[in-house]
């Protein structure tokens, strides 16, 4: 990225406060499209656009510009938020189903293949279909929506395979077209990363909720904006999310929006002031929050966090000790949580609040667990789904709450023979305290 801005036609700018819009792929990326920072999820399929009028490419096609939605899987979940049929030119997803019905390959999350086709990783052939699609179309204006999926894969050895072939595409699709076009390019993540130390370690979690995300812009293009160049380095340094792309895109046509969430990151800075709400940043997925440590405790209060203690000792269990893939306690002691160590909080709004408690077990030495969960009032709605932990009901002084564990996450080590013991069994094994 940094020769980009040394002897280049092209510069490129790191967003370092690019933060998650939603908590899903399609959370993140269908507000791009849509406009809408809580893009709806249809229950059924949809076999057309279920965007509609308000789809980038309608909204663009009628500036002449021709469009590919390119999604390396199968029906992911993008159809249920964009339809299964959308309304662009082109489009990448059959190619991918014709992969999964006559190979071996996969692109679930769960999945922790290479995958590779012929003698290529997956993703070669998505990039090697757009340069042919802009081949066809030399000259015409063009949308191009490419959501390569190495990093959905279980074990994160996979994303590393697209690392040189992305440079090497990047490097050959700038010097190759630059004359033909201006070109402006969102190199970016759809979310963080989900494995590994992301609920763990701090720099891990920041990363989780602030994903990568480099702008590159043709030196012909900035130049038709006179306050690019400070605009885009100051924002930069900005409260930045995925509703601000589409402002951008469609200011480029003189097409002017108006949504209260979005700023222009070529002509507006985002302000210092600007907060996650502002933005249409979903809650859970907000990095400005600070948590404070709360060390004084009311009976009311204590006799709540006793509650709060009780469920997460419950749902703990529940993911080892009393997993249905085992006969109860064959693999896994029953953890008993024996004190609540710290306890931080932040408030959302004046119906929602965050807590983050650590707590500590006797069951095994040194054990320790950070769970993280939102408190709301009752008339708050907490829709359930496989991918969400159950929430719980309760009450505080009276009043009827409800409380969602968002995270479990062991503190201390436990790499060793249990871990290799309840990873065979397919438990969870940051959640076991393996029987004798």
């Amino acid at each position: 990225m940094n020769s980009l801005n040394k002897n280049s036609s092209f510069h490129a700018f790191d967003f370092k406060l690019h933060n998650n819009q939603g908590d899903n792929s399609p959370g993140n990326q269908v507000p791009i499209f849509s406009g809408d920072v809580k893009p709806k999820k249809f229950k059924e399929m949809y076999n057309g656009d279920i965007l509609g009028d308000k789809a980038l490419w309608n909204i663009l096609r009628k500036k002449g510009y021709i469009s590919l939605i390119g999604l390396e899987d199968c029906d992911g979940n993008f159809i249920d938020y964009i339809g299964k049929n959308p309304n662009v030119d082109y489009s990448a997803s059959q190619f991918y189903c014709a992969v999964e019905k006559f190979t071996e390959n996969k692109f679930g999350k769960l999945e922790s293949m290479q995958r590779c086709i012929g003698g290529h990783q997956s993703h070669y052939y998505l990039l090697n279909y757009t340069d042919n699609i802009i081949d066809d179309n030399l000259g015409a204006n063009l949308l191009l929506y490419i959501h390569l999926s190495a990093a959905h894969e279980y074990t994160g050895q996979h994303a590393i395979t697209l690392n040189n072939d992305l440079t090497v595409y990047l490097e050959n699709f700038l010097k190759k077209y630059k004359d033909d076009y201006d070109i402006l390019l969102f190199l970016q993540a759809d979310h963080g990363m989900r494995y590994g130390h992301s609920l763990r370690d701090i720099a891990a979690y920041q990363e989780r909720k602030l994903p990568a995300f480099f702008l590159i812009a043709s030196e012909s293009l900035l130049s038709q904006y006179p306050y690019s160049y400070w605009a885009l380095s100051t924002n930069t340094q900005r409260l930045v999310t995925k509703i601000d792309y589409r402002k951008t895109v469609l200011h480029l046509e003189n097409i002017e929006e108006s949504n209260p969430y979005s700023i222009n990151l070529l002509t507006e800075i985002s302000p210092k002031s600007r907060t996650c709400p502002r933005a249409g940043i979903n809650t859970w997925e907000c990095s400005c929050y600070k948590m404070i440590e709360i060390t004084k405790f009311s009976h009311k209060m204590t006799e709540l966090i006793k509650s709060l203690k009780d469920y997460s000792e419950n749902l703990i269990n529940s993911l080892a000790y009393s997993s249905p893939l085992h006969a109860q306690g064959k693999i896994c002691k029953k953890i008993s949580i024996s004190s609540v160590s710290k306890v931080f909080q932040t408030g959302l709004n004046n119906v929602e609040e965050i807590i983050k408690f650590e707590l500590e077990s006797d069951t095994q030495k040194g054990m320790k667990f950070s769970v993280t969960m939102v408190l709301a009032s009752d008339e708050q709605e907490m829709s359930g789904n496989g991918a969400k932990f159950r929430y719980e009901n309760l009450s505080f002084d009276q009043y009827k709450i409800k409380a969602r564990i968002l995270s479990i996450s062991r503190i201390d080590s436990y790499a060793g023979p249990c871990e290799v013991r309840a990873s065979s069994a397919g438990i969870r094994p940051e959640f076991c305290s393996c029987t004798e």
